[in-house]
């Protein structure tokens, strides 16, 4: 299913930039929030499994534990909510959404492609913080 990717979410509230992550079912972008001037991370579910039940279920599981959280190690959730787009055949698809703190840095991830895997002290300290 091709969708015409939106370049704002929430009324215009959210601005997409560039992407900066893809995972097995969702994308990142860095946004911009214009209600508060502040640089976001828009983390969007694929459109082939936004209307999987189980798929859209856990991400909506996923936003709901993070929320919950309070770790200066793990980003916070601002906002989430889904988004009408259309389809290459002028359909309508909802596309879920989550708003998040942008921290700008490496990931783990970027940082075992390059260096490999962690001694243990450093996986340790990871975990210490999570």
């Amino acid at each position: 299913m091709n969708i015409n990717m939106p370049t704002s979410l929430a009324g215009g509230r959210y601005q997409l930039g560039q992407l900066v992550g893809r995972g097995g079912m969702a994308e990142v972008h860095v946004a911009l929030d214009t209600r508060l001037g502040r640089t976001v991370a828009v983390k969007i579910m694929r459109a082939d499994f936004a209307n999987d039940k189980i798929f859209l279920e856990r991400f909506r599981r996923e936003a709901h534990s993070v929320a919950q959280m309070n770790n200066p190690n793990i980003v916070n959730i601002y906002d989430s909510g889904e988004e009408v787009v259309a389809t290459e055949t002028g359909q309508t698809e909802h596309l879920p959404y989550l708003v998040m703190e942008y921290v700008k840095g490496q990931t783990l991830r970027d940082i075992l492609k390059v260096n490999g895997a962690l001694s243990q002290r450093d996986a340790e300290q990871v975990m210490m913080g999570v």
